[in-house]
């Protein structure tokens, strides 16, 4: 009978241990949310500012997110095709840098 009331206390005191480690993580993670979010956006946010220099006489044609994290804008021709303007700008949401263009040509 001694063997089954220690086995109770015993994991009596388990649990208490168990449900003060829980508290103590959830107080943690508030803690570092808290903290991003008094740091403003971080880099994962997806809102950017930057800036895309386009040639003359072209404009944007449509822009399609990849959801990965990037944005790919075509480009066309104010004034019909114009072969400075046959393009594609891949972007990056995380930092809003052009990761690379493709130059589209023809034979």
């Amino acid at each position: 009978m001694h063997a089954l009331k220690a086995l109770v206390i015993g994991m009596g005191i388990l649990i208490i241990i168990g449900m003060g480690l829980v508290i103590w993580g959830f107080a943690r993670q508030a803690t570092q949310l808290a903290e991003k979010s008094e740091n403003g956006p971080s880099a994962e946010s997806p809102f950017f500012e930057t800036s895309v220099n386009l040639p003359a006489g072209c404009e944007l044609d449509s822009v399609k997110g990849d959801g990965q994290g990037s944005l790919l804008l075509t480009l066309q021709g104010r004034d019909g095709p114009q072969a400075a303007c046959r393009q594609i700008i891949l972007l990056d949401t995380a930092s809003g840098e052009v990761r690379g263009r493709i130059q589209l040509g023809s034979e």
